[in-house]
């Protein structure tokens, strides 16, 4: 995995596990990946090793199993502190860049 892809699926695991509710694939997509490259969900999908899905019946990207969240959580780089700064900066990104993208602002609702 190259520095872009490992960057973009810790992007993504980072969104799904500080998430407080279910988010659209459209919303993750938007804020995993960068302006300036074209990824579609069965990309993201993809360079997630599945550990990701889309869970077509309620239109939402989550975890493949609760077991890749605990997996993921229990890794150095993925405890609290440390992901709440990443997706901290990740806020702070998008507020600065101006994203006008209403998918990012919006949670799913079930």
């Amino acid at each position: 995995m190259d520095g872009m892809t490992q960057q973009i699926a810790f992007q993504t695991f980072s969104i799904l596990l500080c998430a407080q509710e279910s988010l659209s694939p459209g919303a993750v997509l938007s804020a995993a990946s960068p302006e300036d490259l074209k990824l579609d969900i069965e990309a993201l999908v993809d360079i997630s090793s599945d550990f990701i899905l889309v869970d077509s019946k309620l239109d939402v990207l989550r975890f493949a199993h609760s077991s890749v969240q605990e997996f993921l959580q229990a890794k150095p780089e993925f405890r609290t502190p440390l992901n709440h700064e990443r997706m901290a900066r990740l806020c702070l990104k998008i507020c600065a860049d101006g994203s006008s993208d209403s998918a990012l602002l919006e949670p799913k609702t079930n």
